[in-house]
């Protein structure tokens, strides 16, 4: 008897275990091939067709190797502009009536790469002042390092922020120019690297940048993007630009605008959407240009740092001015990774499955340990339609199990029924 149980038992587990084994790709319609190089860690692209057919959080994307495995993944979505604060004491603040008011920072470490002073200035009342901007490692013998300008429309419109190129001096000393005015009262100061836009830099310093790509060569890239309405709403007085990006997912960094114009200041309302009806909206900044004899300012960047729809939708606010004239809008970011620990040989990538579910791997509690600037970037095969495709089949694994274990149960319990009844 206890022979005939261990067998009924046997065929019980040899029925359940094909549900357990491999993914079951009939749920996913579409697949690409990839190919590694090497051995170890590396980042494939979800590309504009993955993008186009997965779903909107990228929860069906399955990876699986020669042997039909499921692999391990992480999905990285691209990093926005990386900033870093580095701790900076205030040493010396001098304020000369008619002269200037300026404050001294010590980095306290002179390999320290930055590019930006942010400064919090006492005022309630508008200000233009010039800056200079000067660097020393010894705290005495100071270098140039820029001249820029800091204003204020008060309360809220500010640009305090000194931008300049990459230094790495110990000592940085700004002073603000008063003669003829009063001096701008320095409350505190926080010193930054932020990965720079070369090209407002150029604009906003009075030197020569000769070094190398202070971006530290890793260019962005252009999203495309087809402005397919630009117009001005007669009532409102708002021009509408409606860009599409071809598919949603990017993870858009930011949105320049080309303005055929000077001496303008409006705000831009951002929205995005996946079906080009329904609005979401992102947020809103001020674009401007200043420019006379002596001040010349230019803000046409749009931050917005997030993962977008289809379709992007910029407000421009014109109130009681005439429109701007919005030449061409450039959208800047990247495509979405997914970082996976492959071998030499063919691997999968799968999706397209409505009802797929997002995964969870052992990778997700320490991918943030992997320095991802040093993997290799794979770009997917050609886009196949897979042809055991089943519209109906679920990626809930559980559900498929348990629906074989019963099964396997049911003609278990029949299998041992037989065998009392012929005992």
């Amino acid at each position: 008897m206890t022979r005939r149980i261990f067998l009924a038992t046997a065929i019980i587990f040899l029925l359940a275990f094909p549900a357990c084994a491999g993914l079951q790709t009939q749920s996913w319609q579409y697949n690409k091939q990839v190919q590694p190089v090497n051995d170890g860690f590396a980042l494939i692209d979800l590309d504009q067709e993955v993008l186009r057919h997965t779903r909107d959080d990228l929860a069906d994307i399955r990876l699986s190797d020669g042997e039909g495995q499921e692999v391990p993944y992480q999905i990285l979505q691209p990093e926005p502009d990386q900033e870093k604060t580095y701790p900076a004491q205030l040493i010396d603040k001098v304020v000369r009536p008619n002269e200037f008011s300026s404050v001294t920072l010590d980095v306290q470490n002179g390999n320290n790469l930055h590019n930006r002073i942010v400064l919090d200035l006492e005022s309630k009342e508008d200000y233009l002042r010039d800056v200079k901007i000067e660097g020393s490692e010894d705290n005495r013998t100071w270098n140039l390092v820029g001249t820029v300008k800091v204003f204020c429309v008060y309360p809220n419109n500010r640009q305090n922020d000194l931008n300049y190129f990459p230094a790495s001096f110990r000592y940085m000393k700004v002073s603000i120019d008063c003669r003829g005015k009063e001096p701008l009262t320095i409350r505190d100061a926080r010193i930054k690297y932020v990965r720079p836009d070369v090209q407002s830099l150029v604009q906003n310093s009075s030197i020569k940048y000769k070094g190398p790509d202070p971006s530290g060569g890793r260019p962005e890239i252009t999203v495309p993007a087809t402005l397919i309405t630009n117009r001005t709403d007669p009532k409102t007085n708002k021009t509408e630009l409606l860009l599409d990006l071809g598919t949603k997912g990017y993870e858009i960094n930011h949105i320049d605008l080309q303005v055929n114009g000077i001496n303008f200041d409006r705000l831009v309302e951002y929205y995005d959407s996946n079906d080009g009806s329904n609005w979401n909206r992102i947020g809103s900044e001020r674009i401007y240009q200043h420019k006379w004899t002596d001040y010349e300012a230019l803000k046409n960047k749009l931050t917005v740092n997030r993962n977008m729809g289809r379709y992007v939708k910029l407000a421009v606010n014109n109130q009681d001015n005439p429109p701007l004239n919005v030449e061409s809008v450039v959208v800047w970011g990247d495509s979405p990774k997914i970082l996976a620990d492959l071998r030499t040989g063919s691997y999968t990538l799968w999706y397209g499955n409505p009802d797929g579910k997002a995964p969870q791997y052992d990778l997700s509690h320490f991918s943030q340990l992997i320095d991802k600037n040093k993997l290799a970037v794979i770009q997917p095969g050609q886009e196949s339609i897979n042809a055991n495709y089943h519209p109906k089949l679920t990626d809930n694994r559980w559900v498929l199990n348990t629906v074989t274990i019963i099964a396997a149960l049911v003609i278990g319990l029949l299998i041992l029924k037989n065998m009392k009844a012929k005992a």
